[in-house]
């Protein structure tokens, strides 16, 4: 499989899967239009638990439709090998 399907099955893999159920932790992250936020720390220490509670967050709150948002893993077995070339062209 060439590495354009790998990434549209590891997307429709997510679109099906869905989000986890999170619970609400004090801790949000800043939703503005205008700046990009990394979240950045060690492993293990709640980054993609946070993400997860801030989509959960656009969704209840309808600030954006579930359509407008994507998280992707790129640990996931099938992006693996990707690099950043690769991800340029499945973005154009």
């Amino acid at each position: 499989m060439n590495r354009k399907e790998d990434f549209k099955i590891a997307i429709a893999e997510r679109l099906t899967e869905g989000y986890p159920v999170v619970i609400d932790r004090r801790i949000e992250v800043p939703i503005a239009v205008e700046v990009i936020v990394s979240l950045v720390g060690p492993r293990r220490a709640g980054k993609t638990f946070l993400m997860y509670c801030t989509i959960d967050r656009l969704l209840k709150q309808n600030i954006v439709p579930s359509s407008n948002i994507l998280y992707i893993n790129f640990e996931h077995e099938r992006l693996s090998h990707l690099n950043v070339l690769d991800l340029d062209d499945m973005m154009t």
